[in-house]
């Protein structure tokens, strides 16, 4: 198979489709200037994926009246009792929290912000995220929120490595090298194992043709 010319050989990580040698070459170019941007989208859908797996056993914990909490923080007038911390970051920390009201226990995703920091002098140390009186609609709500947000960091990834490729290679269109690199999203391989899978591919594809 060839494209504008040149053959369609080069493998690479998680893409189904194969680059012509200038397409790879440009995957080459663009990818280092995004690789920690690709690294913390996977890390950030590992531990969803991760938090998803475990709702119903987090959420029939958090809602036992037996289940002690370590900490407890505080927003606005509100005081919750920590449970978990759902994400964290050199930003921020996401907290599983409840309470008690009138009405029942409350459930509810906290973020709090590093002490000092801009966010926290700005918004506040403390900010809640979203309540529920079900512990498990709360983890569920929290987790297609987060995907929602891991979807627009992707076209960000995806806008960035566009604006890398129309600066080195002006006037050429590389829209297979900027879904190529996309698809590097939640299909983390590093170091020599994504070395040895690419040339064990291209092998593959050569011995098959």
């Amino acid at each position: 198979m060839r494209r504008n010319g040149e053959i369609c050989e080069h493998r690479v990580p998680g893409y189904p489709g194969l680059l012509t040698e200038s397409e790879q070459k440009a995957y080459s170019e663009a990818f280092p200037s995004v690789e920690w941007l690709v690294n913390e989208y996977g890390e950030n859908e590992e531990a969803l994926n991760a938090i998803e797996k475990e709702i119903p056993s987090l959420a029939l914990s958090v809602s036992e009246k037996t289940t002690q909490s370590t900490s407890a923080i505080r927003t606005g007038d509100n005081e919750w009792q920590v449970h978990r911390t759902l994400h964290k970051s050199a930003r921020n920390e996401i907290l599983l929290c409840s309470r008690q009201t009138p009405e029942g226990k409350q459930f509810g995703v906290v973020e709090q912000f590093a002490h000092n920091s801009v966010y926290a002098n700005s918004l506040g140390e403390t900010d809640l995220q979203m309540t529920s009186n079900q512990a498990v609609l709360l983890l569920q709500d929290y987790v297609e929120q987060e995907r929602h947000v891991l979807q627009l960091f992707k076209q960000d990834i995806e806008a960035s490595i566009e604006e890398t490729l129309a600066n080195k290679f002006p006037g050429q269109d590389y829209g297979r090298v900027v879904k190529a690199i996309a698809a590097r999203c939640g299909s983390q391989i590093s170091g020599e194992g994504e070395k040895a899978q690419v040339e064990k591919r291209n092998q593959n594809q050569r011995i098959k043709f």
